[in-house]
């Protein structure tokens, strides 16, 4: 398995740098995938970029941003306890570009092989991203779309990026940009359209394509650091944002599990954990056969929430401050987003670990 592991990393990397030099020329898909567009645009030294530039506003200054997290199992105490690097941020309007709907990359199509494309790396809400869909994408022909408005993608890529690395981008560039259009795919999850009109994107400001669109102007709002990692006061102005259009009423008392066991990636003993925190006054939940806005109310009116690591812990930007939150990981699928996410909004987090051989007994000592 771990050769075959490399085996693919390999060709994607060669598939990846391959693209990049039909895109970009030899000298530009060389480098590391071309300097200028694998960081973020302020790097750019390269006068077809700068010339793609209409306008560039700042979005944050360079930060260094700890996580204040304590109750954290040894074997994943370093990892939780890192820092994020922020560099500064700049959010842009280019002009006449290609975006790609499914993985948001934007990018300006060769006009001759070996030479005068470009790919604005920063526009992919995060690499896989790119990997999964944006290399088809850039392959496509760009469709052309009579629209004076900015258009900015909302890449569709499973739920917890779909919220943090495409509504969250809709939001910050709604707030930069004013009155914007927004892309996404033809085929994409019902969730899109119920986020998208949960934060007042009606329908006549979605663009649905099924393949990429030419614009006069597209949206780039650079990518964070790594998945899980945002600024704390990004993450706050999104949540109050939220918040805001949510009932009053939903109220802070409950105790709540997200069960996995509906889902094609649960706990060995999912069934077994249920029924314990049944027995507890738990409610079980599952988050999804519920719409978003079920969902946010379910993390609103909990005041202790238990769940395995996966996307209903992405909910957790609506959970009221000091709530208490209990994540439950395997050492296969050990990562730090959720418990940086608590820590930016004031929850009490902690995490097990299911692999332990008294996994049970700490689950019941929890009460």
């Amino acid at each position: 398995m771990y050769v075959l592991s490399r085996l693919v990393a390999k060709f994607r990397f060669k598939l990846f740098r391959l693209m990049s030099i039909i895109l970009l020329g030899r000298d530009g898909g060389q480098s590391v995938i071309g300097q200028c567009v694998a960081s973020d645009l302020e790097f750019a030294n390269t006068k077809a970029i700068r010339d793609c530039i209409l306008e560039r506003r700042l979005l944050s200054g360079p930060t260094i941003q700890n996580y204040n997290l304590a109750d954290i199992p040894e074997c994943w105490r370093a990892m939780f306890s890192r820092p994020a690097v922020f560099p500064r941020r700049f959010a842009y309007l280019l002009g006449d570009v290609a975006i790609g709907p499914s993985s948001g990359v934007i990018y300006r199509p060769p006009k001759r092989l070996l030479g005068d494309g470009l790919i604005f790396i920063p526009s992919v809400a995060h690499h896989y991203f790119f990997f999964q869909c944006g290399i088809q994408e850039v392959m496509l022909s760009a469709k052309s779309i009579d629209e004076e408005l900015p258009v900015c993608p909302m890449p569709t890529i499973g739920y917890y990026h779909v919220l943090y690395e495409g509504l969250m981008r809709v939001f910050k560039a709604q707030k930069v940009f004013g009155n914007i259009k927004i892309l996404v795919p033809k085929a994409r999850p019902g969730y899109v359209d119920e986020m998208l009109d949960f934060v007042g994107v009606r329908s006549n400001r979605i663009i649905v394509s099924d393949c990429p669109v030419k614009c006069k102007k597209g949206v780039l709002i650079p990518r964070w650091s790594d998945c899980g990692e945002n600024l704390t006061g990004d993450i706050c102005e999104f949540r109050e944002g939220l918040i805001s259009r949510l009932p009053d009423n939903c109220n802070g008392s409950n105790k709540l599990y997200i069960s996995r066991s509906r889902s094609r990636r649960m706990l060995s003993n999912e069934y077994e954990i249920e029924k314990v925190l049944a027995n507890c006054g738990y409610k079980i939940a599952y988050f999804e056969e519920m719409s978003f806005v079920e969902q946010l109310k379910t993390i609103r009116s909990a005041e202790t929430i238990i769940a395995p690591h996966g996307a209903g812990l992405a909910n957790l930007i609506v959970a009221r401050p000091r709530t208490k939150v209990i994540e439950i990981m395997t050492q296969g699928w050990a990562n730090s987003c959720y418990g940086h996410l608590a820590s930016s909004l004031g929850l009490d987090y902690t995490c097990i670990d299911a692999d332990e051989p008294d996994f049970m007994d700490r689950l019941h000592n929890l009460f």
